[in-house]
């Protein structure tokens, strides 16, 4: 788990309650109106830009920026040499063959 996510998350949301408990009235802060432009408008455009696949799988972009996994670097580096070598020697196309065993998710 990231721990400076959580911490951020946790002071954004404290600020805001605390801006709200200082300020008096809650329903000063809540407007269900524009909360339902804004969020409806949101998902809105974002369906009508993205296929519906990619809009469901966007939603796990959030546990990732909480529960990311750490990749190991030296493994990393050696995959990046291997690559960049066979891509000198036999030409970029060549990469097409390799399987490489710890590629970070935004390689592959």
């Amino acid at each position: 788990m990231d721990i400076a996510s959580l911490v951020g998350f946790l002071i954004g949301v404290s600020i805001i309650f605390a801006a709200i408990a200082t300020g008096g009235d809650v329903m000063l802060f809540v407007d269900m109106p524009s909360i339902m432009i804004v969020l409806g408008g949101t998902f809105g455009v974002s369906l009508m830009r993205i296929p519906i696949n990619e809009f469901s799988r966007s939603f796990g972009v959030v546990g990732k920026a909480f529960f990311n996994k750490r990749e190991d670097p030296q493994l990393l580096i050696e995959n990046a040499i291997h690559l960049s070598v066979v891509a000198r020697k036999t030409g970029l196309l060549a990469l097409d063959n390799e399987e490489i065993s710890a590629l970070p998710d935004f390689v592959g």
